[in-house]
């Protein structure tokens, strides 16, 4: 089996950002959360040194692998993705965001009632 890493941010450290891999096995969802958290935490980094329109740059960077996920619809296809769904849903409920909540919420449901 091929197996792709993805990078997640832990961190920010003095000499740049410091990446954690994670494995994406094959499950398209949890790519598109990696792309998501890659590219908040890029927003968030850039947002702090200024200089760019914030919603220029939310375009550039969150705002597409956001729409991804607000717009899924299929179960996660691994026990992995099922746990991501829930940790990013647990997220978007700390920070009352239904847009990511209710499609991992359900992504995960998904996955559960098939394997049970």
């Amino acid at each position: 089996m091929n197996e792709e890493y993805g990078r997640r941010v832990e961190n920010d450290t003095e000499g740049g950002l410091h990446f954690q891999r994670l494995s994406l096995n094959d499950d398209p969802l949890i790519r598109a959360i990696a792309s998501y958290k890659r590219q908040m935490a890029l927003f968030n980094r850039m947002a702090m040194l200024g200089g760019e329109d914030l919603e220029v740059l939310a375009e550039k960077t969150y705002r597409p692998p956001l729409a991804v996920i607000a717009a899924w619809e299929k179960p996660a296809l691994s026990r992995e993705g099922a746990m991501a769904a829930l940790k990013l849903a647990d997220e978007g409920c700390r920070d009352n965001d239904l847009v990511i909540t209710g499609p991992m919420i359900r992504a995960a449901l998904a996955y559960l009632q098939k394997e049970i």
